[in-house]
């Protein structure tokens, strides 16, 4: 077990290390991950847990069949693997997260995967080797597809510009911070046009919206998304 703030919780949990101690291709976190999951095809379906399971106490849970895999900077994820499915507990102080906003099946996982990526860098944006070796055991055990990862590492950057642009302004030290995190996300650039401009589109969508106008927006706002676009690349044509 790794004595940490990331850490894994049993020695079923640990069987699952050997597959991405074997890996050394690509570089970066999200190239090793692409390389181990290259040609998966994932053999159960997933997704989180309902009803009574959310209610039930840590003792419960064992009792009705989840088992506890990790623990991520005091959430532990819980497990429970039938032949064709299985379902997901994170709790967190005691409480059970309710996961069914996160959806079913591709966008379940891509979500999953995003979020344990999150747990993991909070505490200072980087991934040492422990915690390294924890997220790959824990990805092994969800068998994504390579899709599957592409998506999630799309999610956390996608993340990261809703949080930018709320306030209708991109900084330089934003900017920067941007370009770093995409390097090391590994993202490439026609990605990151896309997302940027999806980003943009929702945020002038939304804009248009609170002014009751389908035709006009306040042109101060116009120019901030302007300007926003052109920080970050965006045609400003898309935006007239």
């Amino acid at each position: 077990m790794f004595d940490s703030r990331v850490k894994l919780l049993s020695d079923y949990a640990e069987r699952y290390l050997v597959n991405s101690e074997k890996i050394h291709k690509g570089e970066g976190f999200w190239g090793r991950l692409m390389a181990l999951f290259s040609s998966n095809e994932r053999s159960f379906a997933l997704s989180g847990a309902q009803g009574e399971d959310l209610k039930k106490n840590e003792t419960e849970l064992l009792e009705s069949g989840y088992a506890p895999f990790c623990e991520i900077d005091g959430r532990r994820i819980y497990f429970r693997k039938k032949a064709e499915s299985c379902e997901v507990i994170i709790r967190q102080n005691d409480q059970s997260w309710d996961l069914s906003e996160w959806g079913s099946g591709r966008s379940f996982i891509t979500r999953l995967i995003a979020e344990c990526y999150f747990m993991v860098t909070r505490d200072d944006f980087r991934i040492d080797d422990t915690e390294q070796k924890v997220i790959h055991a824990l990805i092994g055990y969800l068998e994504p597809s390579l899709d599957e990862i592409v998506e999630a590492r799309n999610m956390v950057y996608w993340t990261l510009i809703e949080n930018v642009i709320e306030d209708d302004l991109v900084t330089e030290e934003e900017s920067d911070t941007m370009l770093k995190i995409r390097e090391a996300l590994q993202i490439k650039e026609e990605d990151t046009y896309a997302l940027h401009t999806k980003a943009l589109n929702e945020r002038y969508e939304q804009l248009k919206y609170e002014t009751h106008d389908d035709e006009q927006i306040d042109l101060m706002k116009l120019a901030k998304i302007r300007q926003m676009a052109e920080k970050l690349g965006v045609d400003t044509e898309n935006f007239n």
